[in-house]
């Protein structure tokens, strides 16, 4: 006769895991948290609006990225030299100001972090007077006050 005991119903396993933690203290910084730039508007495309850089802490090697707000592609970055410039003509009278968001991220890809750029386009006098003559004569009578 076998006796039923619920013990007998158990089998024991034995599972090993190998966890691998990765340090927390890599991370990606930039410079600064925020930039902030001023271009005069009618620069040429090409122009050199600023310079981001950001570096990581255990080493490698930076890439700088627009991934939010130039819609309008009027800026480009350089990823590795973090150079701003502008793709196109800016107008102070269509837009003021442009601010768009960069990630610097390493190669590999395991670190990134982001930072806000703010471009401010100044004014630029770009109307000139128009004249409908090229010479006007006044005339002024000698009793006219001061």
């Amino acid at each position: 006769m076998i006796r039923w005991h619920p013990f007998h119903l158990l089998k024991l396993y034995s599972i090993f895991f190998l966890i691998h933690i990765s340090p927390c203290s890599s991370n990606v910084i930039f410079d600064n948290a925020n930039y902030t730039f001023d271009v005069s508007e009618n620069e040429p495309p090409g122009y050199i609006v600023g310079q981001i850089s950001a570096t990581s802490s255990d080493g490698q090697e930076v890439l700088l990225t627009i991934i939010n707000g130039n819609n309008l592609g009027r800026f480009a970055i350089n990823s590795t030299t973090g150079i701003i410039t502008t793709t196109t003509f800016l107008n102070y009278e269509n837009v003021t100001e442009y601010v768009f968001t960069v990630e610097a991220s390493t190669e590999t890809e395991d670190m990134s972090n982001s930072s806000i750029v703010n471009i401010y386009v100044t004014n630029v006098d770009d109307v000139s007077p128009v004249c409908e003559s090229y010479s006007y004569h006044v005339y002024v009578s000698d009793d006219t006050p001061p």
